[in-house]
């Protein structure tokens, strides 16, 4: 992290604690508890306060076939986020999220696409901080430090996939996304019915902005479900290093088609599509089914998936690389999940490495949470 964005980000939390302290109760007996409970006597406090903390963990183990170590990789990501949004008025939120990755070993995977969404190089950073504000009902505007894949091109029901092209995937290749955002202001619009309209300018860290919009429309009928249609834009800033000027398009659409209760069956898919020329992959294609609930476990879910996606190189489009994926996810407690994944990858042909392999994991997810809840 550059000296600016450590500034930056160390003001933006110094002003989110010091709005903190403006808001606070001027003595402990103006904080009701319940019992004697520390914990209890925190959450209020920070709901008085209009803090809310959250601890996010989480441990992977995962092996492959096909390697020449067959020891399992070990890596964890921690996030701790904390958002001040004052009890009174509507002058929006601010929010800021550190997060440490560290590993013992690399998983040594050769596909593109990329097996696992936290692996990356250790790092420890700011990865976003922004401020974010309602304006008359129907506009949000969001400034700041900003993962875009959490506003964009996001698949919501394909959240718990481990694969990393369920998030931003090959043919969205400039968006700053995970592990680190970018400098950007958004504005997104809902003038009702269920539809929505999304701008984001985001700088990127090799120069040049990063321009996307995304047009959408919800529907909350029997069955729910959403669709979306994004367009981007990789604005070149003619420095040394900097990418080459390109675009993209990418379609989403989430649907319910099953309902049991508070179980049920959901189907997902997006197409995303960029230029030969510039990216890494031109096509990528995911289509995948979540049932939620199983048998008496409520809490329990399941997923299957599909990702193909088409390299190409110097505008020669390659060979597709295919993924299937499937897991299980099973609540522990009301804080701690375990995860179980399985990957069958099918790579292009390649004299330097297998034709396939295979990947399983082991996720254990810890969250906790404290204080305000967001409206």
């Amino acid at each position: 992290m550059n000296r600016i964005e450590g500034k930056s980000a160390s003001v933006a939390l110094a002003a989110l604690l010091l709005g903190a302290l403006a808001v606070l109760p001027a003595s402990a007996d103006e904080v009701e508890t319940k019992g004697d409970s520390v914990i209890r006597h925190t959450q209020d406090f920070l709901d008085l306060a209009g803090l809310n903390f959250t601890f996010a963990q989480v441990l992977e183990i995962a092996g492959r076939t096909h390697s020449a170590s067959q020891a399992p990789a070990l890596g964890g990501l921690t996030d701790v986020k904390l958002r001040w949004q004052p009890r009174t008025g509507h002058v929006g939120s601010l929010t800021a999220t550190y997060s440490v990755y560290s590993r013992t070993r690399d998983l040594e995977a050769p596909d593109l696409q990329g097996v696992s969404n936290i692996a990356a190089g250790p790092f420890h950073r700011w990865r976003e901080v922004f401020y974010e504000v309602p304006l008359l009902q129907k506009l949000r505007v969001k400034v700041g430090k900003v993962d875009a894949n959490t506003e964009f091109a996001v698949v919501e029901r394909g959240a718990d996939l481990s694969h990393a092209s369920a998030g931003a995937s090959q043919t969205l290749f400039t968006m700053p996304s995970y592990p680190d955002g970018a400098l950007s202001a958004n504005a997104f619009f809902a003038p009702g019915y269920g539809t929505s309209v999304g701008v984001g300018i985001y700088r990127l860290a090799g120069g040049g902005l990063y321009l996307v919009s995304e047009a959408g429309a919800r529907w909350k009928r029997r069955l729910e479900g959403r669709l979306a249609i994004g367009f981007w834009k990789q604005r070149d800033s003619q420095t040394v290093g900097s990418l080459p000027e390109s675009s993209g398009s990418y379609f989403v659409i989430e649907q319910r088609l099953i309902r049991r209760g508070s179980a049920g069956l959901d189907a997902f898919a997006r197409v995303s599509i960029a230029d030969a020329a510039v990216a890494p992959a031109s096509l990528h294609n995911l289509y995948g089914v979540v049932w939620s609930g199983i048998g008496t476990r409520k809490n329990d879910s399941a997923g299957l998936a599909y990702m193909r996606l088409l390299p190409s190189a110097n505008g020669v489009v390659l060979k597709p690389e295919t993924v299937y994926e499937s897991y299980y996810k099973l609540p522990l407690t009301s804080f701690l999940d375990l995860k179980m994944d399985f990957q069958h990858v099918r790579l292009s042909p390649s004299e330097d490495r297998p034709p396939c392999f295979a990947v399983a994991s082991v996720r254990f997810l810890f969250s906790y949470s404290a204080g305000r809840k967001g409206e």
